[in-house]
């Protein structure tokens, strides 16, 4: 009976904490968007890049091995 006493007590300054907390978030939120906009786009560059490189690099080995295939057939 007594921690529903304190409860009692202090719901009001936790609510009113917690209720400033959600707001501040949603605050923030627009804030956000164009950060995690700019990440996006930033990352979809990098795959981009990475496989193009991936490509390059295996046709390269590719022809490399190639080429060493038919220097010891001749």
């Amino acid at each position: 009976m007594k921690k529903f006493a304190q409860f009692k007590k202090f719901g009001v300054k936790v609510g009113t904490g917690a209720l400033l907390l959600a707001s501040g978030s949603a605050f923030a939120e627009g804030a956000n968007d164009a950060a995690i906009t700019a990440a996006i786009s930033s990352g979809k560059s990098m795959l981009e890049t990475t496989t193009g490189g991936l490509i390059a690099l295996g046709a390269v080995v590719f022809g490399v091995t190639m080429v060493v295939g038919l220097l010891r057939r001749g």
